[in-house]
């Protein structure tokens, strides 16, 4: 820090004796180099930003491909991650994000939401925070949201695996399902197997610093 200030009062003073800077002028002169380095650091963060996104949905792709081509009773797989918690009222807000998702052709998408609430995993929650998979009983659940979303895939049935970063930090849920007039998976160990597989894929690519 010491000999970036010396530099600098070097720079300074060669300006001055050069003529290039008047007195009156080493101020805003300095105020302009700070507003340059400044946003060069904002553009240097924001692409190590984007380059670590772009290195985990990699990750997240190939991840997910392998799952759907691992097995054939799975007709999607989707990933959810739960957004930097917020606050409302002196209370934690926890909200999530559905950011990738792969389906067989033919086979209804469904939408990349944002912004869901976090109660919508209540039905599988303990599970999650035993570092357990759920398996989800249409019927029993409780979300209506969550229902809703069953109801526009056409859904006959789901499992979902929590995401732990490196770091054991719950960050979000892989959802794999099948739908109504597809054959149900014959084994659903192995095919809950698949779906942790592709979780815990997704995990190690989760960047420590966040």
């Amino acid at each position: 820090m010491a000999g970036s200030g010396k530099s600098r009062q070097t720079v300074v003073a060669a300006l001055l004796f050069s003529g290039y800077l008047g007195y009156g002028q080493i101020e805003p002169w300095l105020d302009r180099q700070r507003a340059i380095t400044e946003a060069s650091a904002r553009i240097v963060a924001q692409q190590t930003v984007l380059a670590h996104y772009e290195a985990v949905s990699a990750v997240i792709n190939t991840a997910l491909r392998t799952g759907l081509a691992s097995d054939s009773s799975l007709d999607r797989i989707r990933v959810a991650f739960m957004q930097t918690p917020g606050n409302r009222d002196n209370l934690p807000l926890l909200r999530w994000d559905i950011t990738h998702s792969l389906t067989k052709p033919g086979h209804t998408v469904g939408a990349l939401a944002t912004d869901l609430h976090v109660s919508d995993w209540s039905d599988y929650f303990e599970q999650f925070l035993a570092h357990k998979c759920g398996r989800v009983n249409n019927a029993a659940v409780s979300s209506e949201t969550t229902m809703a979303r069953i109801t526009e895939m056409h859904l006959a049935g789901f499992l979902v695996c929590p995401i732990y970063s490196r770091r054991g930090e719950l960050v979000g849920a892989v959802f794999g399902s099948w739908d109504i007039g597809s054959p149900e998976p014959p084994d659903l160990n192995a095919t809950e197997e698949v779906v942790r597989q592709v979780a815990d894929k997704i995990g190690t690519a989760v960047p420590l610093g966040g």
